[in-house]
C-alpha cells in the first residue's frame, strides 16, 4: 500500500511539489509492481499511477481518466465511498460483491498491549474525541468539544481520551483545560494510526467530526458519534448499528466542497458546522451509550 498526500489534496502545502510527485512514481516504477489499484476517483491519480508503470492498473474512469487504466469503472458519487471500493476490488478479483466485507481492521497485541499501557486502568465508559477537522472547513469549533466532554464526564462518568497529532495540541488543550484532571487522558503526540486504531478499539464510543480517526473507529467497531459539515453523511458516514451523524440542514449543505470550499467559507468555520449545537452531539453521545455501552464490556 503506498500513500502521499496529493498535490491536489495537501492541506497544508505539504505534497503541493509536481517534480516530487514524479520523483515517487519514479520510484514505485523501480518496484516493478505487478497490479496497481487506484481508489482515488481523480483523473490526476490516474495519471500518477500511468507514471508508476504497474503492469496492470484499475480504477475509476473518473474525467476521462479511464484510458489511462487497464480495468476501468464509473464512480457512483450517489453511493458510499466504501460501496464504490468494494465493487472495484469484487471486479479486480473477480469476487462477488457480497463475499468482500465491509471496512474492517484488526488489531495486533503489540499495539493493543500500547494502548492498554496509555490508557492504563481508565474508568470506563471511555469515550475517545478526535477534535481537529483537519482544515478548517471541517473544524468544529473546540469549546463545543469541551462542553460535550465535560457534560458527559458528569453525567455519565465518562473518562475523555483526547487524540490528535503533533499539530493538535493546542486544540487538544483547549479541551483538556475544562476538565478535571482525573476525566482526561490526553494523547496528542502523533502515536502511529495502529496504535491509535488499538486506543479507539479501547474505546466506547468516539466523537469526533467527518475525520480520518471516525473511519478508524468504523473498522475496529467502535460506535462514532460524527459532526458533520459540508462532507456528504451518505458518501463517508460510519454505517455502523450505533453510529450517529449529527448535522445541520441548510439550502447550501452537504455542498461537499472539501478541497476548494466556497469563497464565503474559507479559513473559517461554514455555517453548517458552526450551527450545531453541543447540547445535540452530548444527546446523541448519551443515547448511544445508554443503547451500548452496558452490552459491551471492557476490551
Amino acid at each position: 500500500i503506498e500513500t502521499l498526500d496529493a498535490r491536489w489534496l495537501a492541506r497544508d502545502g505539504a505534497g503541493r511539489d509536481v517534480a516530487g510527485m514524479m520523483q515517487r512514481a519514479a520510484t514505485w516504477r523501480r518496484r516493478h509492481y505487478d497490479i496497481g489499484i487506484n481508489f482515488e476517483p481523480d483523473i490526476r491519480s490516474n495519471i500518477l499511477l500511468a507514471a508508476a508503470r504497474p503492469a496492470w492498473t484499475a480504477g475509476y474512469a473518473s474525467a476521462g481518466g479511464g484510458p489511462l487504466l487497464d480495468l476501468a469503472l464509473d464512480y457512483d458519487p450517489g453511493s458510499h465511498t466504501s460501496d464504490n471500493a468494494r465493487r472495484l476490488a469484487a471486479a479486480v478479483f473477480e469476487s462477488p460483491l457480497a463475499d468482500l466485507p465491509g471496512p474492517l481492521l484488526a488489531i495486533s497485541d503489540e499495539h493493543r498491549q500500547r494502548a492498554r499501557s496509555i490508557v492504563g486502568a481508565a474508568r470506563h465508559p471511555l469515550v475517545a474525541m478526535h477534535v481537529s477537522g483537519g482544515r478548517p472547513v471541517k473544524q468544529w469549533d473546540p469549546q463545543r468539544f469541551g462542553d460535550v466532554a465535560r457534560k458527559l464526564a458528569a453525567t455519565r462518568g465518562a473518562t475523555i481520551l483526547l487524540t490528535g497529532s503533533e499539530g493538535d495540541r493546542a486544540l487538544v488543550a483547549r479541551v483538556k483545560a475544562v476538565l478535571p484532571e482525573s476525566a482526561v487522558i490526553a494523547v496528542a503526540n502523533g502515536v502511529d494510526l495502529l496504535t491509535l486504531a488499538a486506543l479507539l478499539d479501547q474505546s466506547d464510543l468516539l466523537v469526533t467530526g467527518d475525520t480520518g480517526p471516525m473511519h478508524l473507529a468504523h473498522a475496529v467497531g467502535t460506535p462514532v458519534v460524527a459532526v458533520f459539515g459540508p462532507s456528504d453523511p451518505v458518501r463517508y458516514a460510519p454505517r455502523g448499528p450505533f453510529d450517529r451523524v449529527v448535522r445541520i440542514d441548510l439550502p447550501c449543505a452537504p455542498c461537499n466542497r472539501i478541497r476548494l470550499p466556497p469563497a464565503r467559507c474559507q479559513g473559517k468555520i461554514p455555517d453548517c458546522l458552526a450551527l450545531v449545537s453541543a447540547d445535540s452531539v452530548f444527546d446523541a453521545a448519551a443515547a448511544v451509550l445508554d443503547q451500548c455501552w452496558s452490552a459491551t464490556p471492557a476490551r
